[in-house]
């Protein structure tokens, strides 16, 4: 999902806590008036972009005004690992609503999922007909998704989204009709640093996911998926800011690393590798849809050479090699 020279770190049992917007509470009024407007107009735009901008930024207006009511701050739903090494959560989806299996991918900046999945009678509301596909003459705004291991395209749409207590409208959706290569999970849920992402279109403040440790094998042992709306920082956590991102990769999350240490020993990584730069080559990142860290080769060298020679003074234990987890 992003260029060889990227450095990609997966998070398994740190719970990671990812800021995704900031705002003041002071800026926030007493009283809150909503006009009374209809959110699509006669005449919507006909460039594709700027019409999903439009409806992002309506779906973020909305989730904006719904978190300040008497709903709680937190929403928590499980996490289940699986053998592939990603983690997915059960989610209800369309109308009538039907529980799929979402893959949660930080790397990815849109939620979509394999209309396949769905049964006849599930009615999918095109953005452009207001909710009435079927009396609707507008095509759907289409799109398609280039991924390091493949590509996806569909068509956008308007649907609801069941979480745990809590049900969001005219959730901005992909519909994938083809994939180069599928998914293992019903649908992709992009975590993204975009206003397409899941969070984003919740307006959620942050998000955390707590991961089970597991040997890369289907259980039913889960982990948790937090979506919370609150403002400030959690006491007893250790907070890291996110990078800006280069150019080329605008909806990853960049992690500002200096240097690595094995034991006592720093590395002294050429900062080339662990920063990303105007060209979009290097950094450090962080992505839940892969299940190892990747490295590229000049730091893969300097890592695993320190690392055989702290090693080798120590004797090989095949008993802990071979025992059970």
């Amino acid at each position: 999902m992003a260029s060889f020279t990227t450095l990609l770190f997966s998070v398994f049992t740190l719970f990671s806590r990812l800021v995704l917007a900031s705002s003041s509470k002071n800026n926030i009024p007493a009283t809150i008036t909503i006009p009374l407007t209809p959110t699509f107009t006669k005449n919507p735009s006909t460039e594709p972009l700027l019409f999903l901008q439009h409806l992002a930024t309506a779906s973020m207006s909305r989730s904006h005004h719904l978190k300040h009511g008497k709903a709680s701050p937190l929403i928590q739903t499980s996490l289940f690992p699986h053998s592939h090494g990603g983690h997915t959560i059960p989610l209800s989806f369309g109308t009538p609503p039907q529980k799929l299996s979402f893959l949660v991918d930080t790397g990815s900046h849109v939620r979509s999922q394999m209309c396949k999945h769905f049964l006849p009678d599930v009615h999918l509301g095109c953005p452009r007909c207001n909710g009435n596909s079927k009396k609707c003459s507008h095509a759907c705004p289409q799109y398609t998704l280039q991924y390091g291991t493949g590509a996806a395209s569909g068509f956008f749409l308007l649907e609801n989204l069941d979480f745990p207590g809590k049900t969001i409208h005219k959730f901005l959706v992909g519909c994938t009709t083809s994939a180069d290569r599928e998914p293992s999970s019903d649908a992709l849920a992009g975590f993204g640093r975009t206003m397409f992402s899941l969070p984003m279109q919740m307006g959620v403040k942050k998000f955390a996911y707590c991961l089970n440790s597991h040997d890369y094998d289907d259980t039913r042992n889960s982990g948790k998926l937090i979506l919370d709306y609150s403002d400030g920082e959690t006491q007893g956590l250790s907070y890291a800011p996110f990078l800006k991102n280069p150019p080329d990769y605008p909806f990853y999350y960049y992690l500002g690393v200096k240097d690595m240490k094995i034991g006592n020993k720093l590395l002294r990584i050429p900062g080339k590798y662990l920063t990303p730069g105007s060209d979009s080559r290097g950094g450090v990142m962080i992505d839940s849809g892969f299940a190892y860290g990747y490295m590229t080769l000049p730091v893969f060298k300097i890592v695993t050479n320190e690392l055989k020679k702290q090693m080798s003074k120590y004797r090989r234990s095949l008993e802990a090699e071979t025992s059970p987890v």
